[in-house]
């Protein structure tokens, strides 16, 4: 017992001492931290060259700082511009500038119309960037109200199916339904937003009360429709075997001269719903078509016979009602498109969404940006309502021009002329 007790004092002593021995290795550092001085060229953008004077649109500053730095390359030294976080630099280092005098925040909005047309810059040191015009809009005239009664056909697996699953199948609830036009809402008429051409459709969203039959409904704007594998045309789902049936069975389509069809269809966002824009519409005598609307006609009689769903309603991808924990659930850029307009991310800088005031970008690498660069090299946070669902953005607003043209479709588009006072 002894032996053991002197053993582990020995250990002990003997590890003091080799602790005691040892020094510390230390050395010198320090994180970089810009200066002021370094900076060398400096970008501004004020995020939109128009802003709706009303006080609730906002221009949103955008600013980088960049320093020269020389980089050995094989042709020889080359100087390069890097980017700096400003926001490293001391409090107060970068000065925005409006018509030449200091301006003290980042982002701006005003309700005053005159002068029509502000200069912005930015400035840090002796580095200032290019300057930005905007011109100011008038304040949006609000449009008459429309309420559209909305029903939502929500396809549901049959729980006799093979394919289901009693542990991990949701059903889309009523509540589900209930958030998502509470958020069509607040996104149409402008609730949320502070888009710096933002615009009021002053349209209200309602779940239908009473069925294409004039019964009431037991949940309002809810309408079940049940499906199981006899609908696959392959081995498995696909959006194109939910939109056969609605285009086989009539009453999978309720009046649209009287209600708004939403189809919840079983998929996920990286799916295509189809081509849900108008293609007729109605031009009164004395007016202009709406562009990019290519069949004209004189009455509604003359649209193709027969149901079909690409005419008649709109579907959205069902994993839209289950977005994820502190997420809205977001249905209007689908929404959107059903009343004609187009979306943000383009494949092209010829792109016409016939919308002067909406930001339009090349989506390519921009996907995970929440600041995107515009077709027109302007910089901008992104915030309009017609970004794709799947990637940061704000989408909380429509502009002014946009609403023009959903209320433009509401009125002269067959199918899409559903709004009630």
């Amino acid at each position: 017992m002894n032996i053991k007790i002197n053993k582990i004092l020995f250990t002990a002593v003997a590890f003091t001492l080799v602790v005691a021995g040892c020094k510390k290795d230390t050395f010198d550092h320090q994180m970089y931290e810009p200066s002021v001085a370094e900076i060398d060229s400096v970008y501004f953008s004020p995020g939109a060259d128009k802003l709706v004077a009303d006080g609730q649109a906002k221009l949103k500053f955008v600013v980088e700082a960049f320093r020269k730095i020389s980089k050995e390359t094989p042709s020889g030294r080359k100087d390069t511009l890097v980017k700096i976080d400003h926001r490293l630099l001391p409090k107060g280092s970068v000065q925005i500038l409006m018509n030449g005098q200091p301006y003290d925040k980042m982002e701006y909005s005003t309700t005053t119309y005159s002068p029509t047309n502000l200069t912005f810059s930015a400035k840090i040191g002796k580095a200032t960037s290019k300057p930005f015009e905007v011109a100011l809009r008038q304040k949006q005239v609000l449009l008459q109200k429309v309420n559209v009664d909305v029903v939502f056909h929500v396809f549901e697996l049959k729980n006799t199916d093979p394919a289901y699953d009693h542990l991990t199948y949701q059903n889309v609830t009523q509540d589900l339904l209930e958030k998502a036009i509470e958020d069509m809402n607040n996104v149409f008429n402008n609730v949320y937003g502070d888009n710096p051409n933002g615009g009021n459709a002053n349209i209200h969203f309602r779940l239908a009360e009473k069925n294409a039959a004039g019964s009431k409904l037991t949940k309002p704007g809810y309408n079940m429709i049940s499906y199981d594998k006899s609908w696959m045309k392959f081995t498995f789902f696909s959006p194109n075997d939910f939109f056969n049936k609605v285009n086989e069975i009539a009453s999978y389509t309720w009046d649209p001269k009287r209600f708004l069809n939403i189809y919840i269809i079983p998929s996920g966002a990286n799916n295509s719903m189809g081509n849900n824009t108008p293609n007729h519409q109605i031009v009164p005598s004395g007016q202009s078509p709406i562009p990019g609307i290519t069949n004209i006609i004189t009455n509604a009689s003359q649209l193709p016979t027969g149901t079909n769903y690409t005419v008649y309603g709109v579907g959205v991808p069902r994993t839209l009602l289950f977005p994820g924990t502190d997420r809205r659930i977001e249905l209007s850029p689908f929404i959107g498109t059903y009343y004609g307009l187009k979306r943000t991310g383009v494949a092209s800088p010829t792109f016409e969404d016939y919308c002067d005031d909406t930001r339009l970008y090349i989506a390519t690498n921009q996907f995970q940006e929440l600041v995107k660069t515009g077709i027109d090299g302007m910089k901008f946070l992104a915030d309009n309502a017609m970004d794709d669902s799947r990637y940061p953005s704000l989408r909380n607003s429509f502009t002014i021009d946009q609403v023009s043209r959903i209320r433009a479709v509401m009125a002269n588009c067959p199918a899409r002329m559903h709004g009630q006072p």
